[in-house]
């Protein structure tokens, strides 16, 4: 598979979008597009810190705080969860090597990968 081929019979959009879609969660296209740390969350986790939690709020409820209904545990959140600050138009990318939010027009992912917009082919080929 190599990109220069997307596009083509070998290689279709389809193609790459089934390829993104079930990448496996320790592939560097995932580390890459969410974090290491997101990679790495497994059901394992999940499953503990759902323990965790309902053990802390156990604890909690057996304290004279849970009769006033104050000081409640929170869940710990995923490192999936969207945090507010972390949201990044591509237009504040600081390369192109950074994978944003927001849609690429053709003309910015061809001089992004280095092809001529008209053609469709590499710049750095003779």
């Amino acid at each position: 598979m190599r990109l220069e081929n997307l596009g083509s019979i070998s290689l279709s959009w389809w193609d790459l979008h089934v390829f993104i879609k079930h990448a496996p969660r320790s592939s560097a296209l995932i580390r890459a597009r969410e974090g290491s740390e997101v990679a790495e969350w497994s059901a394992m986790h999940e499953l503990l810190r759902s323990m965790e939690f309902s053990l802390r709020w156990l604890v909690w409820s057996k304290t004279k705080e849970a009769t006033k209904g104050v000081g409640a545990p929170q869940p710990i959140d995923p490192p999936s969860k969207p945090k507010p600050e972390a949201k990044m138009e591509l237009s504040d990318a600081p390369g192109p090597h950074v994978i944003g939010h927001a849609g690429v027009t053709l003309e910015r992912m061809a001089e992004i990968l280095g092809w001529d917009p008209q053609t469709g082919q590499r710049l750095d080929v003779p």
